[in-house]
């Protein structure tokens, strides 16, 4: 809470909880997938921010390494790529849902 991490601290209470938590308050923002993803993108950047507010000053002080983005870009490349292994051949839309508004395209 002191020297350069304080306005930061200020920064993560507001980004990571204020604006998205108002930012997906509506309806018509939840159903709105391009909506969502840029919230989803915004909140993993924030994310990364609060942990390095938490670990760097511990650590090496106020300065990022190369590794600090590899290692995010790594873990997270095989995350994904696990998520996609179990995924597939699995059905990941809703059957049946009123509200969901999916129409596949039309195979000739």
């Amino acid at each position: 809470m002191r020297g350069n991490w304080r306005p930061i601290f200020f920064a993560l209470v507001v980004l990571h909880f204020m604006v998205p938590f108002v930012a997906l308050l509506p309806k018509r923002a939840k159903i709105n997938a391009t909506y969502v993803s840029t919230v989803a993108a915004f909140l993993m950047a924030m994310h990364f921010v609060d942990i390095s507010w938490i670990i760097l000053p511990s650590k090496r002080g106020n300065s990022y390494a190369w590794s600090d983005f590899t290692a995010v870009i790594g873990f997270g490349g095989i995350h994904i790529a696990w998520i996609l292994f179990r995924l597939k051949g699995q059905q990941v839309m809703p059957k049946g849902d009123p509200d969901f508004a999916f129409h596949p395209p039309a195979h000739d």
